[in-house]
């Protein structure tokens, strides 16, 4: 993820529709003041809520940055550059609802609060269980040294992939599935 100069929200990848309220509000994942955050089951948070963000990562301007979060039931990882960097408490169960997953903005219809991502992603990935610290390792040092991310092999091995997003055909454009 390469940002440019952000403030306030800037969704990344969300399956959060602020429209349908509370029946579309699954989770958020994005940052807010280069701070990492992630909230879900429409228990929504802004500047009121500091303990739904990381603390202290300060995400910079310009700069490739590898972020994730890895969830439980009840704790939520942060992650950033292959390492755990902060923790979280709380309830991390998921309900569903038939949102649509997104990448760079929050809703489908413009209504105001888009929390418009302003920067790049690139391979965008979603494991169906928690990765250890070996398996984040291996994939921030997959990239750490690459001059261009897309030159890359497809995949490392690592179990458990469930989706994968690698935007190497630099279109926006809609994909259909279910995580």
């Amino acid at each position: 993820m390469g940002k440019k100069n952000t403030q306030g929200f800037a969704a990344i990848m969300t399956k959060w529709d602020a429209d349908s309220y509370p029946y579309g509000s699954d989770w958020w994942f994005g940052l807010f003041d280069g701070e990492i955050h992630f909230t879900n089951n429409g228990d929504g948070c802004g500047r009121y809520c500091p303990d739904k963000m990381s603390t202290g990562l300060n995400i910079s301007n310009n700069d490739w940055t590898m972020i994730g979060v890895i969830i439980t039931d009840n704790k939520l990882y942060y992650i950033k550059n292959g390492k755990i960097t902060d923790t979280d408490q709380g309830n991390y169960r998921f309900n569903n609802s038939t949102s649509h997953i997104r990448f760079g903005k929050q809703n489908n219809k413009t209504i105001g609060n888009e929390s418009w991502f302003n920067g790049s992603l690139d391979e965008v990935r979603v494991y169906n269980r928690a990765l250890n610290k070996t398996e984040l390792e291996k994939i921030y040092l997959m990239f750490e040294n690459q001059p261009e991310i897309d030159s890359l092999p497809p995949l490392v091995n690592i179990p458990d992939l469930l989706a994968r997003w690698s935007f190497n055909d630099f279109t926006a454009r809609t994909i259909q599935g279910t995580v």
